[in-house]
């Protein structure tokens, strides 16, 4: 059979199509295997920037744990047994101790949340990274040792300072029991009056004397007096004592030779405002002490005017 021209160029146009199709088909194939191949490449350079950037940070950590572990071990040595004594002793080293650790537990606190993001991180991904997951729980477990270490480290450091605190709470009491102390030895006790407003106020009494204490007797403290009648006054610093009007008698009795009686003048230092007002122009005696320890082997000290 005899093909015609026109049988021909169709059969040429159908091969022509055919070629131009596997082109296009193969075409379409490279440039899927290019983009997949683009895709793989991203792939691997994120996982492995993700990998280098946790294994950076996990370094990181590390890192701080060991000047914060070098920082713990001489915190330690300040505070055995053999230098605590610099601690108790001088503020300034407490002081600085104090803050060292306080920074030292800061820096654990900082490592935790660190490993808590790394972890968070790790659990996100849709990947599991077996060899970075046992490296971030090994970090874990050396910051929880070394936040025990620094508890206890603290720990030591409460009780340094508790130490501290009672001896100077004890020291302060002592003090303040020696200050009271010598007030009280220092603190004497004077009363000024005629001789019936301080029988009145049971401040003194007479004993002994015959007949029935008519002659011969002695006056005395009573037993029992009230001090609230008495002007409290420092035996170191009251040398003079001016009254107004003359002086009957002394309780209980002094030797002359550890006091004086002279003319007062000027006010009384004994007396009210009102008691200068009335008695302006009475006779003033002032009794001048000359040893006074001596003077105040008795604390009180009753003297009797007219």
């Amino acid at each position: 059979m005899r093909i015609t021209s026109l049988t021909l160029i169709a059969i040429l146009v159908l091969a022509t199509a055919g070629c131009s199709n596997k082109e296009e088909e193969l075409q379409a194939t490279i440039d899927d295997l290019v983009q997949k191949n683009l895709n793989l490449t991203n792939d691997v350079v994120a996982r492995d920037q993700y990998i280098a950037d946790m294994v950076s940070s996990v370094n990181a950590v590390y890192s701080g744990l060991e000047i914060a572990r070098q920082e713990e071990a001489t915190l330690l040595r300040r505070v055995s047994a053999e230098e605590s004594n610099e601690i108790v002793n001088n503020p300034d080293v407490r002081q600085q101790v104090i803050r060292r650790v306080s920074e030292l537990g800061n820096t654990i606190e900082g490592s935790k949340k660190k490993v808590a993001s790394l972890q968070t991180q790790l659990a996100s991904t849709k990947k599991r990274y077996t060899g970075l997951e046992e490296m971030v729980a090994g970090l874990q477990k050396n910051v929880e040792e070394r936040e025990q270490s620094v508890a206890e480290l603290k720990a030591r450091v409460e009780e340094l300072t508790g130490q501290v605190e009672t001896a100077q709470r004890e020291a302060a009491e002592k003090e303040s029991l020696l200050m009271a102390k010598s007030v009280e030895l220092k603190t004497v006790y004077y009363i000024v009056g005629t001789r019936s407003e301080l029988e009145e106020k049971g401040i003194i009494q007479d004993v002994g004397g015959f007949p029935w204490g008519l002659f011969g007797s002695t006056t005395i403290l009573s037993s029992g007096l009230d001090e609230s009648h008495f002007t409290p006054v420092d035996m170191t610093t009251t040398n003079e004592f001016q009254v107004d009007g003359e002086i009957d008698e002394i309780i209980p009795m002094r030797d002359e030779m550890f006091y004086q009686l002279e003319p007062g003048t000027g006010q009384t230092s004994i007396a009210t405002p009102a008691e200068e007002e009335m008695t302006e122009q009475m006779q003033k005696t002032l009794v001048r002490v000359t040893d006074g320890r001596q003077f105040w082997q008795s604390r009180y000290l009753v003297i009797i005017k007219d």
